[in-house]
């Protein structure tokens, strides 16, 4: 299956402005992102304040945090797939 698929690449400063844009027909499934694409943490984050994001949620299991998602309807959440296998 092939979807068109769009994603922004950021400066890694605090200025986050995309500074390319890439859309394309992907195939399902297959990453098309580089190493240096992907960073393994957050740059230059601040801790939320209780109520700004209220469409973000935390999903725990045993009182432990495991994964995050967003409520994109009043019943339903989105998330990964490799929270829920």
């Amino acid at each position: 299956m092939i979807k068109n698929v769009c994603f922004f690449i950021l400066q890694r400063d605090e200025s986050c402005y995309p500074i390319e844009m890439r859309c394309a027909m992907y195939e399902c499934g297959i990453s098309y992102l580089t190493d240096s694409v992907i960073l393994p943490k957050v740059l230059y984050g601040r801790e939320a304040t209780l109520g700004q994001f209220p469409w973000q949620i935390a999903l725990y299991s045993y009182s432990s945090f495991y994964c995050g998602g967003s409520i994109i309807h009043p019943n339903w959440v989105l998330t990964a797939a490799h929270c829920v296998e």
